[in-house]
């Protein structure tokens, strides 16, 4: 596509809880074509993949429609940390202060969980998603042109009445973050 601007984001990024392995990571879109480069922090071994057309990593099972390309490098963004300023949470099956930073199950069931922690360029501590106070999910921010981000954690979870959900950061955030 023409017209599509050249943006690079990178960051840090693990795929297990903390003391697993993490990467430094770069996502760049140049000429509407998509690299991905990553290198282990301790091994210092690296992995690239190059001249990606958007048929490379959209199928029917993830695409957004009318998403462009820069889109999907865009949502590619992590950022992170800081106290939560928290939005108010909607719906019956849910409850929040809105001060706490917890939200409670008020009914069990199987849920989409997903939270959004926008945060200051440069933040570098993790962001954990909590169900009772135990870690389910982790990110860790990137850093895009110098520019603020976004990052986020999404799963799927068998909740039970009561259950709580916390999210725990120490950056500094620039707006209401949501769970």
């Amino acid at each position: 596509m023409e017209g599509q601007p050249d943006i690079k984001i990178d960051g840090v990024t693990a795929f297990a809880l903390p003391l697993a392995t993490s990467y430094r990571y770069a996502i760049e879109l140049k000429s509407s074509k998509m690299s991905i480069w990553m290198e282990d922090r301790i091994s210092k071994k690296q992995w690239y993949k190059g001249g990606m057309a958007k048929t490379d990593y959209v199928s029917d099972a993830n695409v957004i429609p009318d998403a462009t390309v820069a889109d999907y490098v865009k949502t590619s963004r992590r950022n992170s940390e800081s106290t939560m300023k928290w939005g108010p949470t909607t719906g019956a099956d849910f409850a929040s202060t809105g001060v706490d930073g917890v939200v409670k199950a008020r009914r069990g069931g199987t849920y989409i969980i997903f939270v959004t922690v926008t945060t200051v360029h440069g933040a570098n501590t993790p962001v954990y998603l909590l169900k009772n106070n135990t870690s389910i999910q982790v990110a860790y921010p990137g850093y895009s042109q110098g520019n603020i981000g976004s990052t986020s954690l999404s799963t799927i979870e068998v909740l039970e009445k009561n259950n709580e959900l916390t999210v725990k950061c120490s950056c500094k955030l620039v707006d209401t973050s949501y769970l």
